[in-house]
């Protein structure tokens, strides 16, 4: 997770299972869920963005049909807003920023983000509009677990000033 997002984070308690979790994102088998918000207003109710993504310098990354690693990111629209889109996004791959990236790409970027918008306009926003929903996981002992962290109140304020 970036430092500017927040919500869900998970700490393993012991090296075995951390080694544990590890495997599970790997493998893709963890669940993960997000809320943004975009600028603009995108029309379809639901889709999947898939877009190859690969680093270029300075820790920014980006689109690259040719080099960059396979990356898919599946999006609904909770709500339209005047000119914002509220989101729930649902990335089966982990790759640096990739919901930034894939949104910025599709010409939604996420509302309050300096490194993929334009500034003068991204910095008039106090926060990125981007939270870690929920993960979901099973356990060693096959236990399914869902964690969900609320909106905070800095997204939820923001939010009512764009409505």
């Amino acid at each position: 997770m970036d430092k500017e997002v927040n919500g869900v984070i998970l700490f393993a308690k012991n090296s075995d299972a951390h080694k544990y979790l590890n495997d599970q994102f790997a493998g893709r088998k963890v669940i993960k869920y997000y809320t943004a918000v975009v600028h603009g207003t995108i029309k379809e109710n639901d889709g999947m963005i898939k877009k190859p993504i690969r680093e270029f310098g300075s820790g920014r990354m980006g689109i690259d049909d040719r080099k960059g690693k396979p990356s898919e990111t599946k999006f609904h629209v909770v709500q339209r807003l005047r000119d914002y889109t509220l989101l729930e996004l649902n990335p089966s791959t982990g790759r640096r920023h990739q919901l930034r990236v894939h949104l910025y790409s599709i010409g939604f970027p996420i509302v309050g983000d300096l490194r993929y918008g334009e500034k003068t306009i991204q910095e008039k926003y106090l926060r990125i509009m981007l939270h870690a929903k929920r993960l979901e996981f099973q356990l060693p002992d096959k236990k399914d677990i869902s964690i969900e962290a609320p909106l905070t109140e800095s997204f939820l304020e923001t939010l009512k000033q764009m409505s």
